[in-house]
């Protein structure tokens, strides 16, 4: 969901919040040695998004876009034998995330 402020200028403030789903590409484990820990973590992520942002029209037709949020995963992505490692103790994800974009219509 997104709301955006009418502030009647070309800047428009807005907020929005929402479900994401993660899906795992890889996994490494380490600073010097990475080692492969694909097989220590879930397949995929479900996570809640909430964030704020403004939309600045440079003209009619284009606009620049800024925006960051913060992401709590729902689910623990340990599998079995990480969470066994972890003493039963869940796994989730967080993040900030900082965005940048620009939009045209057609």
């Amino acid at each position: 969901a997104k709301y955006k402020f009418d502030t009647n200028t070309r800047f428009r403030p807005f907020v929005f919040a929402g479900p994401a789903v993660g899906v795992k590409v890889s996994a490494k484990v380490g600073t010097v040695q990475r080692q492969n820990a694909r097989n220590r973590f879930g397949a995929f992520d479900l996570s809640a998004d909430a964030g704020l942002g403004v939309d600045f029209a440079v003209s009619e037709i284009i606009n620049l876009s800024l925006n960051g949020a913060y992401n709590f995963g729902l689910l623990d992505i340990a599998s079995d034998a990480q969470s066994a490692a972890l003493g039963g103790n869940a796994l989730r994800t967080q993040g900030i995330n900082i965005y940048a974009s620009a939009s045209w219509k057609l």
